[in-house]
């Protein structure tokens, strides 16, 4: 299965997200859309359904609602 999960923002947060997902992924696909920038990868993947993993819950969480701290 494959599936996508939006973080919707104005902010560019690409690069931060990708290094975040590097650390928890199970594997990227090389070079994959960081052809403008030093990321190993902006595609990554996991074997295993990740909202089941804690950690990324946990990034997806940073990235859609704790940073939303700063407006409060």
């Amino acid at each position: 299965m494959t599936a996508t999960i939006p973080i919707r923002t104005a902010d560019d947060l690409e690069h931060r997200l990708s290094h975040r997902l590097e650390d928890i992924a199970e594997r990227h696909i090389d070079h994959f859309g960081c052809t403008d920038c030093s990321c190993p990868s902006h595609l990554f993947y996991f074997t295993a359904d990740p909202v089941h993993c804690k950690a990324f819950i946990e990034m997806l969480e940073d990235f859609r609602m704790n940073r939303l701290e700063q407006f409060i």
